[in-house]
């Protein structure tokens, strides 16, 4: 507000020129006198209006050939994975799941325990019965009244109705017992990966790969 060509009084004079009264700079000069003219004009200058300047739109994505084989490419994955839901689908929620717990060692000079994944899948209550007398591990969820059985060398499931989960297959090659433990595996896959797809394909269209 002063400088060394502007005096205090200039820059009053100025302010009476817009309307500032006799009364009110005899208010401020006494108010810049205790303060500091400086500081008032920091003070002033915080309370003016900071219009912020507008936001440039972002210019839209422009699709290469590279970005149309890439989002082709997550398509096809895409269509597999929903291909395989409608061929099965039993397994829109496949009957397995991946526990972490202690696990004793194996072996003659082995001690202790390991933390680690198991694998279990669901099976009725007849088969649970009859793993638990082999000395296999066996849980209940009271909450949703499901037996859960680890998973060893194939799929406890040999209780599953193969027509219901394979159709006209079952019993073919591929469709046999010893094929359900891979089909929920595959359905856990692909339940995970479809989000992801979803996602990176919209993603691939704004940003590009």
């Amino acid at each position: 507000m002063v400088s060394s060509t502007m005096t205090a009084g200039d820059a009053l004079d100025q302010l009476r020129a817009a309307g500032l009264t006799d009364d009110l700079a005899r208010v401020f000069r006494r108010a810049c006198m205790v303060v500091g003219y400086r500081n008032v004009a920091r003070a002033v200058a915080s309370l003016a209006r900071k219009d912020k300047p507008a936001t440039a739109t972002a210019p839209a994505h422009v699709m290469t050939e590279a970005d149309q084989e890439y989002i082709t490419a997550l398509e096809s994955q895409l269509v597999e994975a929903e291909t395989f839901f409608q061929e099965f689908p039993m397994l829109q929620n496949p009957p397995i799941r991946t526990v972490h717990r202690f696990h004793a060692r194996k072996g003659i000079y082995a001690k202790g325990a390991s933390w680690g994944p198991t694998e279990q899948i669901t099976v009725g209550s007849t088969l649970a019965d009859r793993l638990r007398e082999r000395g296999r591990a066996v849980e209940y969820n009271k909450r949703t009244g499901l037996w859960w059985a680890d998973v060893e060398d194939e799929a406890w499931g040999r209780d599953v109705n193969l027509e219901e989960l394979f159709g006209a297959r079952a019993g073919s090659a591929g469709y046999e017992f010893d094929d359900v433990l891979p089909m929920y595996r595959r359905a856990v896959a692909f339940k995970a990966n479809i989000p992801y797809i979803q996602a990176e394909i919209a993603r691939v269209q704004v940003e590009g790969a």
